[in-house]
């Protein structure tokens, strides 16, 4: 079964986070709502308005007019669920959803993400339907469906991170050619036969836009718009962009069927951080990733940061130097699940905390990836 990976939670607005977290709407019938009504909107206009203006149904009127708003589950322990989960019912694998409280909340008081699931209505209307005097999806039931569910999800992330890349249009948005190329030397030398295996390698190599040792340069007029601001920014339109794009995704699989890098999300403490640091090692993190711009230059000085328990990573990079245009910079900056392959450069201690910055050498965009389940 093919799914897509959707985007984290940090892209919901509050009004859709409170449908979903307070009042346990289904998460897509949150986001169309949310974007024509505010909670409070709901709770001030009358039921006939809602019904016919706002196409909502009766039972979703009820139930936010009725309820009084429970506590909020926190952002963290939301994407922590949402990720844990691939953003899918633990049961069936579908994305429309509803949060579940395994332990009803009215008894538990308890938003503790181990007793908490991802549910489809269907399922949801089941984990609260009584027959024969007993649950229709009893809590172990769901226990044990959502253990199995975990347990997918992480064996599917390693597996895909492997040089398994099944990118379609923008999956493979940023890559630091320098690196890459660097990295490819390293491992296949500089022999033109191995080189020659890359996708369009030969057809890049006739037209001028690489050299034999298959490396663009900076100044290459041949290719290269006058003021250029990304790596894509060439004279060949856009079937030479697709022919480098390919050419360098090939190569990146490459260089992943090769290695088995170390995974960052695993990461369990500094002595290994440092081992890892004083190796020069590659390494894969797959998770939540944030971008944040440079006030001074848009398109340049980027920085990407993501969190593994007290160690705070952070990456910059040029717009240049990565395949990349303006929509897909300017897309960067929400939080999304994503992989990156880096080196680290610096480690420093501040209080309880590592601060870690890394080199980049891709990032690849997981919510625009296709994966077999």
């Amino acid at each position: 079964m093919h799914i897509q990976l959707l985007l984290g939670n940090d892209i919901m607005n509050n009004t859709q986070k409170k449908l979903i977290s307070n009042f346990g709407i289904e998460n897509n019938l949150a986001e169309r709502i949310s974007k024509q009504l505010t909670i409070s909107k709901i709770k001030q206009y009358g039921k006939k308005r809602l019904f016919e203006d706002y196409n909502l149904n009766k039972e979703t009127v009820e139930i936010i007019k009725r309820k009084t708003s429970r506590p909020p589950i926190p952002d963290e322990t939301i994407k922590d669920l949402f990720y844990k989960s691939m953003y899918q019912c633990i049961i069936c694998n579908s994305t429309s959803f509803v949060i579940h409280h395994i332990k009803e909340w009215h008894r538990s008081k308890s938003h503790d993400i181990d007793n908490l699931v991802l549910l489809c209505p269907n399922h949801h209307n089941d984990a609260h339907t009584t027959h024969r005097l007993a649950k229709t999806l009893s809590e172990k039931y769901i226990k044990d469906a959502r253990k199995r569910h975990y347990e997918k999800v992480i064996e599917l992330r390693d597996k895909f991170t492997f040089g398994n890349l099944n990118y379609k249009d923008g999956g493979l948005w940023y890559v630091n050619i320098e690196h890459i190329l660097k990295t490819f030397y390293s491992l296949f030398g500089n022999d033109i036969c191995k080189m020659a295996k890359l996708k369009n390698f030969e057809d890049l190599l006739t037209k001028g836009y690489i050299n034999p040792k298959g490396a663009f340069t900076n100044n290459n007029l041949i290719l290269w718009n006058t003021n250029r601001k990304f790596f894509n920014d060439i004279k060949g339109g856009m079937n030479t962009q697709l022919n480098i794009r390919e050419y360098l995704e090939s190569m990146v699989g490459s260089i992943l069927s090769k290695l088995q890098l170390p995974l960052l999300h695993k990461l369990k403490s500094i002595k290994e951080l440092e081992n890892l640091h004083r190796k020069e090692a590659l390494l894969l993190f797959k998770g939540n990733i944030k971008y944040t711009k440079s006030i001074n230059n848009p398109l340049k000085d980027m920085k990407g940061t993501f969190k593994i328990q007290n160690f705070n990573f952070v990456f910059e990079y040029n717009s240049f130097y990565y395949l990349g245009n303006s929509a897909s910079t300017y897309l960067l900056p929400s939080g999304f699940d994503g992989e990156v392959m880096l080196k680290i450069k610096s480690i420093q201690k501040d209080n309880q905390n590592y601060n870690v910055v890394c080199r980049i050498y891709f990032i690849g965009m997981e919510s625009n990836s296709i994966i077999e389940f």
